[in-house]
């Protein structure tokens, strides 16, 4: 049954981009902030707290240096807590752009900016979620495109979800690596937890395939708790209640 569904899904794997990039049509914007410009050094300068000049390298391509400034801003207590020992002003915009910068530094395909951090998706997962606990998703943008344009905070972690579901295609895809694939699915999920083409993706096939069954569960009901109705998703629950049953009787 595994080894079906991991056919299906390679017949359907095109198809499936092609749906994720119809939701996702801004990803080209985003891009531009901080995926297709060259690696650019920056020399050993002192890096003061600064939101705007972090948003402006990582816009510049200089992910090395946007990652020095914002580290530097969000620790910086005099930065981030206002005269009454609240939060400032910026500081949901910082936590944002230190979110921004630490994904895109994981699922850059430069191996410089990869070497920035060994993981930089719980550093970005941490810097998002304390982002929004200040901002309540109050503030539609926190960052704008080169041109100066506003881009919709929806749009930024919609094309990191496009970045991450890439990569899990490609180890799934090229790599074999069905483990790998599912983890950088359910960073996927992270950002567009209720996306219904990649709650049934990451159910039927991507879960299965790396024997990850109880979450292939969970995330088939969730689909289905959506209005999912996918055949293939019923399936896949009985098979996996009927080899767990069997399982259970051998041991």
């Amino acid at each position: 049954m595994v080894m079906l569904l991991k056919q299906i899904l390679n017949q359907n794997l095109n198809k499936i981009k092609r749906e994720l990039n119809l939701k996702l049509k801004m990803k080209k914007i985003v891009v531009l902030m901080f995926g297709v410009l060259p690696f650019v050094a920056f020399g050993q300068k002192e890096i003061k707290p600064n939101v705007g000049n972090a948003e402006k390298a990582l816009k510049a391509g200089k992910i090395d240096e946007a990652k020095a400034i914002i580290d530097a801003t969000t620790a910086s207590q005099e930065y981030m807590v206002d005269k009454k020992g609240g939060p400032s002003r910026n500081a949901a915009k910082a936590w944002f752009l230190k979110g921004v910068i630490y994904a895109a530094i994981d699922t850059t395909s430069n191996e410089k900016f990869k070497s920035l951090v060994p993981e930089g998706f719980p550093v970005a997962k941490e810097a998002f979620d304390k982002s929004k606990e200040l901002d309540k998703d109050k503030t539609p943008s926190f960052v704008s495109d080169a041109m100066g344009f506003p881009l919709m905070n929806g749009q930024i972690t919609g094309a990191l979800a496009q970045s991450y579901f890439n990569k899990a295609i490609t180890a799934y895809q090229d790599d074999k690596d069905y483990k790998k694939a599912f983890a950088f699915t359910e960073k996927t999920l992270y950002f567009i937890p209720e996306d219904t083409t990649i709650l049934m993706n990451a159910g039927v096939f991507f879960a299965p395939a790396a024997e990850e069954y109880d979450k292939a569960v969970d995330l088939i009901k969730k689909y289905q708790a959506k209005g999912g109705k996918s055949s293939d998703s019923y399936i896949v629950l009985v098979d996996i209640f009927y080899n767990k049953r069997k399982t259970m009787k051998k041991h």
